[in-house]
């Protein structure tokens, strides 16, 4: 196709303009292989979203494209990959302005502004966007900077392991944002930095209080049991010093930046319910997701995770209220049905339970907040280690797809030793069928992106997969789910479930929402980043990538472990499936649901 007819096509189907009043001044040119990344991301998710229009042609040779779009008055073209599910790859070394059919190269601080001042949405939106984007920037440059190099990372153990993965999003633009943290945060909490520091601890009166909590068997315990374990030494001695017992009030962790920054300046501690005990007990790590913290100072003891007012990637790292205290009943719920399903025996699954929870009323802190967000709670989950035999080793997901500093795989050690194709179906088996068998024989989707999941191998061989966090991240349609009888009385266990919709918190209107979390989280945006590590190092095309997994799946389909009809309503092989917008939602003030899906081609369809 002639560039001219490209571009043509493309300002024909673009009928949205950016804002009159959207200004972005100049930024300074920052570290090249930062800026580069932040504002490919931002373009291959802007075009993979359709919020700019573009136009690709498949190259005569390969299995490149050529990549046309427009931005305002300026045309561009550059090369690239188009995956499974539609998802971009461009190779930025190829961006060029077309200018009276010439090729220019681009300056990618410009590029930013033009890309940003195209896309659809409003000013607001965009300048926080902008900010965002410039964060990651920073912080990725700070980081290259100010952080000692990671050694190679196979050999670590987990919370190092978690650590040292500071890669970021692979594919959100907004892959290092960090909005309330400064240098000295960063280098204090940050999860790359790798420092460890204890908790504050505050004690709270107990009529202030949400909790529930439940032992390995799933039977609740109280209060005063459940801090006898998990309570350390220090803070209880400090509670008696102050006449304060477990009677009257709870001792309630809270991370250290969110007291300093978040809390404490807005009370009157002389007048305040919350009496603090200061920063003491054992000495944690921070992980991947920044709030949830791990355990140094006794190793396989419970994470702790605690909201962090801060906005990291995509989101604020608060905690939902009502999916808190419900964190215990969930975690059991799942750990039975994985426990009564003999599939399990074969395909074995971990449940990282939320064994407890506790939540502050937010009416002694921060009367005017949002009753749906806390900013003073915690939950505590399973640690890992405490699950692993002397011969296993856990890995976060995020590692799968990681490259280690010399541009090798990290998982080049293991695909020597066993081959790529043997281990590749091996993972695939570990990591799919556990989460697919959850969604067609039970009807429950769990949200398995690369941060949720834990691969457990054995000397680099997949074993089994571990999941976690699931008080904000499972759903179920009431019309699908297999055993009804054994979904937990939401409406018992909290107010703010008895009134609620559906689609509010875990009970869908339609298995397609199911669908999508599964698909979404375990395929678009989970294993395309394997996809795409094994066309560039080791040969292997994406389509055949994709085949192995649709045999996969076929053959789960063929086990008898899920009714051909149960299969047929989840229609995951759709040609069209629909998948969640990311970027797209960052640019509204005020969002609107309906518009954070796109749909795109499935590489699962019978007709692909």
């Amino acid at each position: 196709m002639p560039d001219s007819v490209a571009i043509t096509s493309i300002r024909r189907a673009s009928a949205i303009s950016a804002p009159a009043t959207f200004q972005l001044g100049k930024q300074k040119t920052a570290d090249v292989p930062a800026l580069e990344r932040v504002v490919r991301q931002l373009l291959e998710a802007l075009l993979f979203e359709r919020c700019i229009e573009h136009v690709s042609v498949k190259r005569s040779q390969g299995d490149g494209h050529v990549i046309y779009f427009s931005l305002g008055k300026h045309d561009f073209v550059c090369t690239g990959r188009i995956g499974g599910f539609d998802r971009l790859r461009l190779d930025m070394t190829e961006l060029a302005e077309l200018d009276g059919g010439k090729k220019q190269p681009v300056a990618l601080d410009e590029m930013l502004m033009w890309i940003l001042r195209a896309a659809p949405g409003d000013a607001n939106a965009k300048n926080h966007l902008l900010d965002e984007l410039l964060q990651s920037i920073f912080w990725l440059e700070w980081t290259r900077r100010n952080l000692p190099p990671v050694p190679a990372r196979q050999n670590l153990l987990f919370p190092y392991l978690e650590t040292a993965l500071r890669e970021g999003h692979p594919y959100h633009p907004c892959c290092k944002t960090r909005t309330g943290f400064n240098a000295d945060d960063q280098l204090r909490y940050g999860y790359e930095s790798a420092e460890p520091f204890q908790m504050q601890w505050l004690a709270v009166p107990r009529s202030k209080i949400e909790f529930r909590a439940c032992d390995a068997e799933g039977r609740d315990i109280t209060l005063v049991e459940f801090a006898a374990k998990q309570v350390p030494a220090e803070v209880l001695r400090a509670m008696k010093a102050c006449n304060l017992d477990l009677a009257h009030y709870a001792a309630v962790p809270v991370h250290p930046w969110q007291w300093k920054n978040s809390l404490a300046p807005g009370l009157n501690t002389h007048q305040s319910a919350l009496i603090s005990l200061g920063e003491m007990g054992d000495y944690y790590l921070a992980s991947q997701s920044q709030r949830t913290l791990m355990n140094l100072s006794q190793a396989g003891s419970p994470d702790v995770k605690l909201p962090l007012d801060i906005v990291c990637t995509s989101s604020r790292r608060n905690l939902l209220s009502h999916g808190i205290c419900t964190s215990p009943v969930i975690s059991q719920w799942l750990y039975n049905l994985v426990a009564d399903d003999e599939f399990f025996r074969d395909h074995p699954l971990t449940i990282l339970r939320e064994f407890a929870g506790i939540k502050v009323d937010q009416s002694i802190y921060a009367p005017e907040d949002d009753p749906g967000i806390s900013r003073l709670s915690a939950i505590w989950r399973e640690n890992v280690i405490e699950h692993l035999h002397s011969d296993e080793q856990a890995v976060p997901a995020t590692a799968i797809f990681a490259e280690e500093s010399d541009g090798s795989p990290f998982i080049h050690p293991w695909v020597t030793q066993y081959e790529l194709l043997p281990w590749l179906h091996q993972y695939f088996r570990v990591l799919i069928l556990p989460v697919w068998h959850l969604l067609m024989g039970h009807g429950i989707a769990l949200e398995a992106h690369a941060q949720n999941a834990v691969l457990i191998v054995r000397n680099g061989w997949p074993v089994r997969l571990a999941l976690r966090d699931f008080h904000e991240s499972l759903e179920y349609n009431p019309d699908y789910i297999a055993e009804t009888h054994r979904i937990p009385d939401f409406a018992s266990m909290n107010p703010r479930y008895r009134n609620a919709t559906s689609n509010q918190f875990y009970w869908m209107d339609s298995i397609e929402a199911l669908r999508e979390l599964a698909m979404d989280t375990l395929f678009v945006f989970h294993l395309s980043e394997l996809a795409d590590i094994c066309y560039r190092h080791y040969n292997l095309p994406e389509a055949n990538f994709w085949q192995m997994l649709q045999a996969l799946l076929n053959d789960y389909a063929r086990s008898g472990h899920c009714s051909d009809k149960r299969l047929q309503r989840v229609d995951y092989t759709a040609p069209l499936i629909r998948t969640e917008s990311l970027v797209r939602k960052k640019l509204r003030t005020a969002p609107v649901a309906e518009e954070y899906h796109h749909l795109v081609s499935n590489p699962f369809a019978e007709h692909y």
